[in-house]
């Protein structure tokens, strides 16, 4: 799946999205979902 992509709404500029790789848009959202879990 080469072009396995999302669209991504840009909270800063509403009504505008922007293509992104899956795989990577939701490597990078766990990883900081499971960072800000482990904050004090």
């Amino acid at each position: 799946m080469p072009d396995d992509k999302i669209a991504i709404e840009n909270p800063n500029t509403p009504g505008r999205t922007q293509q992104a790789d899956r795989t990577k848009y939701l490597a990078i959202r766990k990883a900081l979902e499971e960072r800000h879990s482990n904050l004090p």
